[in-house]
Order: C-alpha cells, then sequence, then structure tokens
C-alpha cells in the first residue's frame, strides 16, 4: 500500500513539472507595411522564474540581422502576453525598408526555465503593400508610389489644373500648373491628395522661390507658362522687376504670353511664347502638358560633343526688354566655332533655356569636341595631326597612314604655313599671317613667352622674344639666351634660322643665289 501512494505521488509531481516547463508559443505579424514596426507576440503567461534573456532574428541564410536582449515594448510576466517591436533602432523609431528589406525572417527567442536555457523560434515574412520613392508627402521632391497589393500599379505625383475629365471625377495631368496631386502609401493602400505650391508645379513638384546665384529672383520658379510670376533683379546697379503677362496680335489673331525669368548673368529678361489656347493675366491657358524642357546629353563637357534640344531664342544684348524672339523649340550639337579658330562653342541648359559658350580649346577643337594634349585626328583617307586643324598657336605635323609628310613651319617673320587635315581627309597648307610674329613653326601672342614674370627667350629693349626669332641680321640663341649673328654659308647648323640665307640643309647653312640657282638647274632638266 505504501508503494502504491509513493507511485502516486511521484506522477503528480513529474506532470506538474512537466506541464509547468512548457514553452510559451510565438506568433510574428505576417503582414507588414512601410513605416511600421514588426511585432510579435508570447502568447502564453510567462512565469516569473522564466528568464527571458535574448532575441535573434535570422534571415533566409540563417544569418544573423538582429541579436540583441529584449527590445521594444514588453508587458510584464504575468499578463496573457508580452509584445515585441523590431524596427531600425533596435527599440524606437520605426521600421526602414532600406535597412530590412523584405522577405522571409525567422525569430528565435532564448529564455532560462529554473536554471536551464531554452528557445523557441517562429518564421515569418515582410511584404510591403505600398512604396513611396520620396518618403511620402514631400512637395518639392518628384516621386511614385507602387501599389504592390494591386498589382504592382505604379503612380506619379504630377500637376493638374484639377479640370474634371470623366464620370469618375478624374483630373488632368499636367507637366506644369498650380496644384500638384501628391501620391502617398497610408492604412496598406495608396492615398493622394491635392496641393497648391505657392511657386507654381512644374514636372511633379512643387517649384521653389528661384534664386539666380548673381541675386536674381523669380517667384514662379523659371520658366512656368502656367503660373504667374515675378522677376526681380539689378541691372547696371538698377532695380528691375516685371510681372508676367499677356499681349494679344489682332492681325494675326494670336495671343502671346511674356514669361520673365533669370539669365545666368543674374540680369532678369522677358521672353515671348505663343499660348495656343489663349492667355490669361499672365498664364496660359488650357494645354499645360505641352511641355518646352531643355535636355543635353554631355553636362557642358567641352571634350565630348554634346547634343541639346529644348526652348530656344536670341537675344541681342541680354537685357532687360519687353519684347524679344519668339521662343522656339530647337537643337543643336556642339560645334568648332567659324569666327575663332581653336575655340568651341558649348551648348548648355540654364533656367530652362539652351545657352551657348564659346572656349577656348587649349590643343585645338575638331568635331565638336576640344582635343587634349595626347589627341589624335584620324581622318578618312588617313590624315592625321596633333593641333586640331587650323590651330596657328601651336606647332604640329601631318601623318598619312602614319607616315611623316609636312610641319608647320615660319617662312618669313610673320608668316606661318599651316598644315592641316582638310575635310576631304587630305592634306592642306595655308599661309597665315601672325598677328605678332612666327617661330618655331607656331605664331606667338605679345608678351605669351614670359612665364612668371621671366623672359623664357632673349631680352631685348623690354621686350621678350622666342627662340628662332630673327632681326637685324641676328637670332635668339637658346644657348645663351641673347641674340647671335646669324651664320654664312658653309658654316654648320641645326635649324635655318640660324643662316643668313635661312637654308640650313644637311647640317650646313647654303647660299641662297647657289639654292636658287640649283632650283632654276633642276627646273631646266625635269621642266
Amino acid at each position: 500500500m505504501k508503494s502504491k501512494s509513493f507511485l502516486f505521488l511521484f506522477l503528480i509531481v513529474f506532470s506538474f513539472s512537466f506541464v509547468s516547463a512548457m514553452p510559451p508559443t510565438i506568433d510574428v505579424s505576417s503582414e507588414f507595411k512601410v513605416d511600421d514596426n514588426i511585432e510579435f507576440f508570447l502568447n502564453n503567461t510567462l512565469e516569473s522564474n522564466m528568464d527571458l534573456s535574448q532575441i535573434k532574428i535570422y534571415d533566409s541564410n540563417d544569418a544573423i540581422v538582429y541579436g540583441s536582449g529584449p527590445i521594444g515594448i514588453i508587458l510584464t510576466p504575468g499578463q496573457e502576453e508580452s509584445v515585441f517591436v523590431w524596427n531600425q533602432q533596435g527599440n524606437s523609431g520605426t521600421y526602414n525598408n532600406n535597412i530590412v528589406p523584405s522577405g522571409s525572417y525567422k525569430v528565435t527567442i532564448i529564455y532560462s526555465y529554473e536554471g536551464e536555457a531554452k528557445n523557441i523560434s517562429k518564421v515569418f515574412s515582410i511584404r510591403l503593400f505600398c512604396s513611396d520613392t520620396d518618403g511620402g508627402l514631400n512637395f518639392y521632391t518628384k516621386g511614385h508610389i507602387e501599389d504592390i497589393e494591386h498589382g504592382n500599379a505604379v503612380y506619379d505625383d504630377t500637376c493638374t489644373t484639377l479640370e474634371t475629365t470623366d464620370s469618375s471625377g478624374g483630373w488632368t495631368p499636367t507637366q506644369q500648373g498650380k496644384i500638384l496631386m501628391e501620391y502617398y502609401c497610408e492604412d496598406k493602400n495608396y492615398q493622394y491628395t491635392p496641393i497648391e505650391c505657392e511657386n507654381g508645379c512644374m514636372e511633379g513638384k512643387c517649384m521653389p522661390e528661384s534664386y539666380n546665384e548673381n541675386g536674381c529672383k523669380d517667384s514662379d520658379g523659371g520658366l512656368n507658362f502656367y503660373y504667374k510670376g515675378i522677376v526681380q533683379g539689378e541691372e547696371n546697379g538698377e532695380y528691375l522687376s516685371k510681372e508676367d503677362s499677356c499681349k494679344y496680335d489682332p492681325i494675326n489673331n494670336k495671343t502671346f504670353l511674356v514669361e520673365g525669368y533669370c539669365q545666368e548673368s543674374g540680369v532678369p529678361a522677358l521672353l515671348t511664347i505663343e499660348c495656343s489656347n489663349g492667355c490669361y493675366e499672365g498664364i496660359c491657358l488650357g494645354d499645360s502638358d505641352e511641355v518646352f524642357e531643355c535636355k543635353e546629353d554631355d553636362e557642358k563637357n567641352p571634350f565630348v560633343k554634346g547634343y541639346i534640344e529644348g526652348p530656344y531664342y536670341e537675344s541681342e544684348d541680354g537685357s532687360f526688354v519687353t519684347e524679344m524672339d519668339l521662343l522656339e523649340i530647337s537643337h543643336f550639337y556642339d560645334k568648332c566655332s567659324e569666327k575663332e579658330e581653336g575655340y568651341l562653342l558649348e551648348y548648355y541648359c540654364y533656367s530652362g533655356l539652351i545657352n551657348s559658350e564659346s572656349i577656348k580649346c587649349d590643343f585645338g577643337c575638331y568635331d565638336g569636341g576640344c582635343l587634349t594634349e595626347d589627341s589624335d585626328v584620324l581622318l578618312p583617307n588617313g590624315c592625321t595631326e596633333k593641333d586640331g586643324g587650323k590651330n596657328y598657336y601651336e606647332k604640329s605635323a601631318i601623318y598619312i597612314d602614319g607616315e611623316y609628310h609636312n610641319e608647320d613651319k615660319c617662312s618669313e617673320d610673320q608668316t606661318l604655313n599651316e598644315w592641316f587635315c582638310n575635310s576631304e581627309g587630305t592634306q592642306e597648307v595655308e599661309a597665315y599671317e601672325c598677328e605678332e610674329f612666327c617661330a618655331n613653326g607656331r605664331c606667338y601672342k605679345e608678351n605669351e613667352i614670359f612665364e612668371d614674370g621671366n623672359c623664357n627667350g632673349c631680352l631685348d629693349s623690354d621686350n621678350c622674344y622666342p627662340f628662332g626669332f630673327r632681326k637685324e641680321g641676328n637670332y635668339c640663341s637658346d644657348e645663351n639666351n641673347e641674340f647671335v649673328f646669324q651664320k654664312n654659308p658653309e658654316l654648320t647648323c641645326e635649324n635655318s634660322f640660324e643662316c643668313d640665307s635661312n637654308l640650313c640643309i644637311n647640317n650646313q647653312c647654303v647660299s641662297g643665289s647657289l639654292w636658287a640657282k640649283f632650283l632654276r638647274w633642276f627646273k631646266s632638266i625635269f621642266g
């Protein structure tokens, strides 16, 4: 009888211990959206002798993405559940999808019971219902939302006039206007709200008040034809202010907008554009999805031949005027200047308009781009040059199919024989009169050869002359930086400018008269 009682008592104690040691279960939220925390729950009552020591979260590759002590909100053990929150800071703030991406995760809770370490795990998934590239209600950045819950539909922030277009009460999306329709995520779905932009709306965002670095200010953000603005600035110390306005051409029955904007120089300017649907109080009416956008593909890189298209007009003096040539949509390629040798006409966008700038190319200009020191220009027929064509201020040589043919040379003090490859890929020479003087196969400008205040040639009567320059029977020598007498015939030489005949052949000065006789003899034999 005693033995039976002992067995019964043992079974009761064992059963009680087994029940008490049963671990709690864990649930993890399986749905998730931007700006929420990830919550997981311990559903069983935590007994006072259960010590919750650590929580670990693993990704699908069993790599730990979080591992530390308890985090988030922890309800006191003894209540019906304990709630834990996982987010970007670990214990505060909100979830950030850039830090914790969508995917499958495993939560492991480590605890001890009566001194024995135990753990429970649960796998859960994060999925986004909606994402917004501009972070929510951001009116000055164009964003788009992706409605993942409804077929991954994408909606862009857009400008609008809020004109109803259908029975559902929709609106007319435009690129410019007064109203921004801002999309954002909320309650596992996308939402949108109209925002009136103080300075107008353009390309899916509210425009800030435009300030030029030179002090010019445009209240509608630049070339905004569908919002009335005021441009303010100075020209030659005089304050200027002009509102956008309309004008009418009764002869051709056309309506125009006179739009103010800031030039790159900081001087306010006006341009005139035809409004196809009319103009009212400084605003083009109606079809505001017609966009006049300036686009370029080389970001004002002078070494790349770029292409540009957009609004363009020509102003006579770039000053603040009441009317300008009618704005038109044009396109251009960067090109070498036809007026200045060695200069590039670089087109670029500024204030929404096509602008241009003349840029000096140190090593010449070819086919719409500045050449570099290492550039080789190879034309179709194998003609190669290094100075980019007609570059009078750099000595270069012509090569045909890789073989030397000719080089730039000075024939008289002021005349340069400039060799270049023509458009057909063959060599050609031009006799060019240098503005100052010619030496060493190139033209020189006044004082060009001064470096750091020192004469890098021969100094004579406060003038600096390059090596090889000839005057009054002397030439500038690089041996002692002084003018020395030119050499008589039959003396040794390295350059023609050393000889009084200006002829150095086979390292010997040759008489001019003797050379002329030789040429006459040669002509008599070979015609």
